[in-house]
């Protein structure tokens, strides 16, 4: 984003980061965000383990969406529990479902919670199921979206190209996506005059993907699952750079990551305790916004 109102076309975008990947040019820049707007400013730490503590909140009369990649049962497990949490304290909830998603979780997510199986891939398709949700359950205090675990796949660099993009798609595209869309939601006509993110409230979470489980769990099979964290981490980070430092909008984008790199399993309560986190007033000035709930350092 520029601040004169012109924005970088995605190629362009893409030609800038395939520049940044060359040895040279990182060792000069190593350390910065660059963003389009032609602000120049350091990375900042902000990975924490455990969330801060906060009075659990009342949320009555107010709608949380989820967006489900769900891969295994655990994930709709989570779901389901999360989603009770909510509704437990007195919210609203909506799920809308990916088509990718196993029938069965959907059926069991379907079964309990106000639920629609939709393309969350599609930017349109996510924009209208929440104008939907919206309109139907109210104002939308947050969305949160769960990546789902990495599929058991033996290495990365045996899969298919199309195998390959199905996975940049599950943890990289489809999350912000979502968290775009949300934005837009959070801040409508934002895109084109970011002048009025200013002050402007909202709160968007990723949940995933976790770290295997099991004490025979490989460096592989964490590196792998590294990959999409890693990629998620600065975006993360600038995501909530750009808001806060240029912006001046206290719309916030949290991302949760479960699991630990002993292979101990993950805590749902953990998680439920980040979303309590993520809608107090504390989340708007938190230094952290990346959070490996289980972690115990």
């Amino acid at each position: 984003m520029i601040a004169d109102q012109q924005f970088l076309q995605q190629s362009q975008v893409a030609e800038s980061v395939l520049n940044l990947c060359d040895d040279e040019i990182a060792k000069i820049l190593n350390g910065k965000v660059i963003p389009g707007d032609r602000v120049f400013y350091p990375v900042r730490a902000h990975i924490g383990n455990a969330t801060p503590g906060v009075h659990q909140p009342d949320f009555a009369g107010k709608a949380i969406v989820f967006t489900v990649d769900a891969t295994d049962s655990a994930d709709g497990e989570r779901v389901q529990f999360l989603a009770g949490h909510i509704e437990k304290n007195g919210g609203k909830v909506a799920c809308f479902i990916s088509e990718s998603t196993p029938k069965e979780l959907q059926e069991a997510i379907s079964s309990k919670f106000h639920s629609h199986v939709v393309n969350i891939k599609d930017p349109e398709e996510v924009a209208k199921w929440l104008n939907t949700a919206k309109t139907n359950i109210g104002e939308i205090l947050a969305v949160i979206h769960v990546t789902g675990k990495l599929p058991d796949i033996p290495k990365l660099t045996d899969l298919t190209r199309a195998g390959w993009e199905d996975l940049i798609a599950k943890f990289i595209t489809t999350p912000a996506t979502v968290a775009q869309r949300a934005l837009e939601q959070f801040v409508p006509g934002g895109d084109k005059d970011p002048r009025l993110y200013k002050d402007a409230t909202g709160r968007i979470m990723i949940i995933g993907p976790d770290l295997p489980i099991g004490r025979k769990t490989t460096g592989i099979q964490r590196a792998q699952v590294e990959v999409f964290r890693g990629a998620l981490r600065p975006f993360t980070t600038t995501v909530n750079q750009e808001l806060s430092d240029v912006l001046k909008s206290k719309v916030r984008m949290l991302t949760v990551f479960p699991g630990t790199v002993t292979g101990a399993e993950p805590s749902n309560e953990k998680i439920a305790d980040a979303i309590n986190f993520l809608v107090s007033d504390s989340a708007a000035s938190s230094a952290e916004v990346t959070f490996c709930v289980d972690e115990a350092r």
